[in-house]
C-alpha cells in the first residue's frame, strides 16, 4: 500500500512539474512577443472609427432659414452663394455642399456652436474663405464631432486655420484644397482620416491633433489617402499617438532640408508625443527639422520612405523599431537615432554628415558637448535582418552601450578621416551571422571590444586605397576613395582558409584564423591607440 501511494505520488509530482514549467515557457514566449503582441492589439483602424458614423439617422431635409442659422437637427443642401453659416443645434445635423461658396469676412464660413454630430457631405466644387479671430481659429469651426464624406471638392482660404474641431474629427474620401494662415485641418481629441486627397498649405502645422491631457485621446489615424503638405511649422503633428496604415505622403516643412532660418521653431515632418506606428505607406519627406520623431518610440513595420533633412530622418527618444520597408535617408545630419534600436528587416541606406546609426542611450545632447563623449552605455543596436548601407562624414554606425549582430547584410563606411570612425561602440561590438564590412580612414573599432563567432578580418593598409573590396564570393563597391582599414565578417568565409582580398588595385593574401578574428597589417590605428 505504500509503495502504491509513493508512486501516486511521484506521478503527481511529475505532473506538477511539466505544468511549472509549460507555465514558465508559455510565458517567455509571450514576454518575447510583447511589442507585436501589443502593437496588434493597440493599433487603431481610422475605418472603425469613420463606420460608426456611417448609419446615424439625421432626419428629414430642410431649407436653411434667412438668418443663415440651423437650429434644428436634418439635412441642409447648400448650393449657390453664402455668407456666414451658423450651427446652434442639439440634434444630428448634416450640410450637403453642393457647389456651394461660402465668404465670412468676421467669423468661421461654417461656425458649429453646438450640434450632437455635424456631417458635411461634399458633392461638386465648393468653395470656403474666411477672416475669423483666434477664439473662432477655423474657416470651419466645431465645437462638436466633426465628419465628413462625399467625393465632391472642398477649396479653403482662412486667416487662421482651416478645418478645425474642438471634438473628434473624422474625414472619409473627398478632396481637399486648404491654404490657411494657421494649422490646415486640427482635431482636439482626434483626427481620423480615412482615403481621400490632401492639398495643405499652412503658415503653422499641416495636420494636427492638440489634446495633450487625456492619454486615450489626442491620437491621429490615418487609412490611405494621397496627401501633399507644404507646412511652416510640423507636417503631421499628434499629441499622443500618431498610426499610419497606409496612404501617400508627400511631406514638405518650412523651404526644406536647405531652410535658413533664425527662428527657434519645430519644423519636423512626422512627429508625435508618445510613439509613432506606421503599418505601411509611401512617404517623401523634405524637413528643416527632424523627418519623422518621436518623443518615446516608433514601430515601422514596412513603407517606403525617401527623407532629406537638415536635421535627424529617423529620432525616437526612447526606442526605434523597424521590422521592414525601404528606407532612403538621402541627405540629414543624422540618419536614425534612438536610445536603443532594433532592425529585423528592409533595406536602410543612409548618407549623414553627423553619424549614419546613433544609439545615445538617452544622453543628453548638453552632456556630449560638455564631455566630449557620452557618459553611460545604456545604448543598443540589435540588427536580425535586412540590408542597411551606411555612408557618414562622421561615425557610421554609432553606440553609446553595446552592438549585435545576428544576421543581414550591414555595410558601414565614414568619409572623415580624422576624429570619426565607421564604427564606434564603447561596449561590445559582437557578431554571430550575416555579413558585416566596414570601411574607413582610422581604427574602426575605437573604443570597444570587438567579439565575432563567426570568421572575421580585420585589415590595416599599409597604404591609402580606393576601388572596389573582393575576398572570395563577397564584394562591396565603397563610396569614399582612400580607406585605409577594412573589416569584413561573413558566414561565407571559413575557419583556416587563405584568401586573396582585392582592395582597389592591390591583392593581399590571407589565411584567416581558427575561430574568430584575424588581424592583419599594422596594430595601430591612426591615432596611436592599438587595434583590438
Amino acid at each position: 500500500m505504500e509503495n502504491k501511494r509513493s508512486k501516486i505520488i511521484i506521478v503527481i509530482s511529475i505532473l506538477l512539474l511539466i505544468f511549472t514549467i509549460a507555465t514558465i515557457l508559455s510565458i517567455m514566449l509571450k514576454h518575447n512577443n510583447v511589442s507585436d503582441i501589443a502593437y496588434e492589439e493597440n493599433n487603431i483602424l481610422a475605418s472603425d472609427i469613420s463606420n460608426k458614423y456611417e448609419d446615424i439617422d439625421y432626419g428629414e431635409e430642410k431649407e436653411i432659414n434667412s438668418d443663415l442659422t440651423i437650429s434644428e437637427g436634418g439635412i441642409y443642401s447648400l448650393s449657390g452663394e453664402y455668407e456666414c453659416i451658423k450651427v446652434a443645434s442639439n440634434d444630428n445635423v448634416r450640410i450637403i455642399l453642393n457647389n456651394a461658396s461660402i465668404k465670412c469676412s468676421n467669423g468661421p464660413a461654417i461656425n458649429v456652436l453646438s450640434s450632437d454630430i455635424l456631417n458635411i457631405r461634399l458633392v461638386g466644387n465648393n468653395t470656403l474663405e474666411s477672416k475669423t479671430s483666434s477664439s473662432l481659429d477655423g474657416a470651419i469651426y466645431s465645437k462638436s464631432d466633426l465628419y465628413f464624406d462625399g467625393e465632391g471638392v472642398l477649396n479653403i482660404t482662412s486667416n487662421y486655420d482651416g478645418i478645425v474641431s474642438k471634438d473628434s474629427l473624422i474625414i472619409k474620401e473627398g478632396n481637399y484644397i486648404i491654404n490657411s494662415s494657421g494649422d490646415g485641418i486640427k482635431g482636439k481629441d482626434s483626427v481620423s482620416i480615412v482615403g481621400g486627397n490632401y492639398n495643405i498649405t499652412s503658415l503653422s502645422d499641416g495636420i494636427k491633433s492638440s489634446n495633450d491631457e487625456e492619454e486615450d485621446k489626442g491620437f491621429i489615424v490615418i487609412d490611405g489617402g494621397v496627401f501633399d503638405i507644404n507646412s511652416k511649422n510640423d507636417g503631421i503633428q499628434a499629441s499622443t499617438t500618431l498610426y499610419i496604415n497606409n496612404g501617400v505622403f508627400n511631406i514638405k516643412t518650412l523651404d526644406g532640408y536647405l531652410s535658413k532660418t533664425n527662428e527657434d521653431i519645430s519644423a519636423k515632418g512626422i512627429k508625435a508625443d508618445k510613439q509613432i506606428i506606421i503599418k505601411s505607406g509611401t512617404f517623401d519627406i523634405n524637413s528643416y527639422d527632424d523627418s519623422i520623431h518621436s518623443n518615446e518610440n516608433i514601430s515601422i513595420y514596412n513603407g517606403v520612405f525617401d527623407i532629406k533633412t537638415s536635421d535627424d530622418a529617423i529620432h525616437a527618444d526612447s526606442t526605434l523599431k523597424i521590422i521592414n520597408g525601404s528606407i532612403n535617408i538621402i541627405e540629414s545630419s543624422e540618419g536614425l537615432e534612438a536610445s536603443s534600436i532594433e532592425i529585423n528587416g528592409g533595406s536602410i541606406i543612409v548618407k549623414a554628415y553627423d553619424d549614419a546609426i546613433n544609439a545615445n542611450g538617452n544622453d543628453s545632447n548638453e552632456e556630449k558637448t560638455k564631455t566630449s563623449k557620452f557618459t553611460n552605455m545604456n545604448g543598443k543596436i540589435t540588427i536580425t535582418g535586412g540590408e542597411i548601407d551606411l555612408l557618414s562624414y562622421g561615425d557610421a554606425l554609432d553606440c553609446n552601450g553595446n552592438i549585435e549582430i545576428k544576421g543581414g547584410k550591414v555595410y558601414i563606411q565614414s568619409q572623415n578621416n580624422m576624429a570619426d570612425s565607421p564604427l564606434d561602440h564603447n561596449g561590445t561590438f559582437y557578431i554571430s551571422g550575416g555579413e558585416f564590412i566596414s570601411i574607413g580612414n582610422i581604427g574602426a573599432h575605437d573604443n570597444g571590444e570587438i567579439l565575432s563567432s563567426i570568421p572575421m578580418l580585420i585589415v590595416t593598409l599599409n597604404e591609402k586605397q580606393s576601388g572596389d573590396v573582393k575576398i572570395s564570393n563577397i564584394s562591396y563597391t565603397p563610396k569614399i576613395n582612400n580607406y585605409r582599414q577594412v573589416i569584413i565578417a561573413s558566414t561565407k568565409l571559413k575557419p583556416s582558409s587563405t584568401y586573396t582580398l582585392i582592395t582597389g588595385n592591390t591583392k593581399t593574401d590571407v589565411t584567416l584564423a581558427e575561430s574568430g578574428i584575424t588581424t592583419y597589417g599594422n596594430t595601430q590605428n591612426e591615432h596611436g591607440r592599438p587595434n583590438n
